[in-house]
């Protein structure tokens, strides 16, 4: 308090000073210009390349898949016996998604992610095909034996489900005889492979969203990488759709984390503000909007950061 009471008195002395100085003389008040830096062509080509290679279209609307309130994401992880090591992970996730602006559920909750760290990440994968985890582990729940199949020190397969324009809600199921076309505008039955949609190209009115993720990581071979950016690397999967696990991109991303290509340069050890600002797109995007246009927005929160702007 006293420490405020002096700069109190203090900044009142200078304004006493200034007002006791005689007028200055009229002369042109200069205006200063502050722009923001611009982005070279080969930085936006970068960016360009880094959302379209990250972010994977949903099997059934082509769109950008997302969670949303009617379905919040609800993080668990498992496989450390120090609890400890669990909760940090799930801490992550849910930290980061209240950063974009992702709906979490309060927990206890039933759990929409869920992150394993197994010592033999196929014989897990395969208990939870075999259990009855196929319909979560991928679209065609018929090809789920050859999908399901651990090829990179971490991966994710991600279930996803369509909203269309009358509010029917259908998990994506590529078994069920999805040809890929939509009826006319109204309301068909849900469960049909119909979907009310918009007469645009812009925005459709369908949505896809997530609705399971599993996230696999191999502990022997992530046991000399930082802890803390693995939580976040799982953070990202956990929000964001993606089906390429081993690009290096020209970006500071915790997406080149685990990629062979990568030089330890381009892998930071946390989430950089390119990958918050991405995430940050997918959840400010239009939903119902066409993919290239939600890519757009994606692209523009990434550039935005990388210039200093919203």
């Amino acid at each position: 308090m006293k420490r405020l009471t002096c700069l109190a008195a203090a900044l009142a002395l200078v304004c006493m000073a200034a007002s006791a100085q005689p007028a200055a003389p009229d002369k042109k008040i200069e205006t200063v210009i502050v722009t923001a830096p611009k982005l070279s062509d080969e930085v936006k080509a970068e960016i360009h390349n880094f959302v379209f290679t990250l972010a994977a279209p949903a099997p059934v609307t082509g769109e950008v898949a997302r969670w949303d309130s009617h379905g919040p994401l609800c993080p668990q992880t498992y496989g450390f016996t120090k609890s400890s090591d669990n909760e940090f992970v799930t801490f992550r996730i849910r930290q980061i998604a209240a950063e974009v602006g992702a709906p979490v559920k309060p927990a206890p909750c039933f759990p929409t992610v869920e992150v394993y760290f197994a010592s033999n990440p196929q014989q897990l994968l395969d208990a939870i095909r075999e259990h009855g985890g196929s319909t979560w582990l991928t679209s065609r729940p018929s090809h789920a034996k050859e999908v399901a199949v651990f090829a990179h020190p971490i991966q994710a397969w991600y279930s996803t489900v369509t909203r269309d324009d009358c509010g029917s809600l259908s998990f994506d199921n590529e078994d069920n005889g999805w040809d890929g076309t939509v009826p006319a505008p109204g309301c068909p039955p849900p469960g049909h492979g119909m979907y009310a949609v918009v007469g645009s190209r812009v925005h459709t009115g369908l949505q896809s969203l997530l609705g399971h993720v599993y996230i696999v990581v191999d502990v022997n071979k992530t046991a000399h990488t930082s802890f803390q950016a693995v939580a976040d690397y799982i953070a990202l999967l956990a929000l964001s759709r993606t089906q390429d696990f081993e690009s290096c991109q020209p970006l500071p991303s915790i997406a080149n984390l685990m990629s062979d290509n990568c030089d330890a340069a381009w892998k930071p050890g946390a989430m950089t503000a390119t990958d918050l600002a991405y995430l940050t797109g997918i959840y400010s995007m239009d939903p119902g909007a066409s993919f290239l246009t939600q890519r757009s927005t994606i692209i523009s929160k990434v550039q935005g950061a990388m210039t200093g702007g919203q």
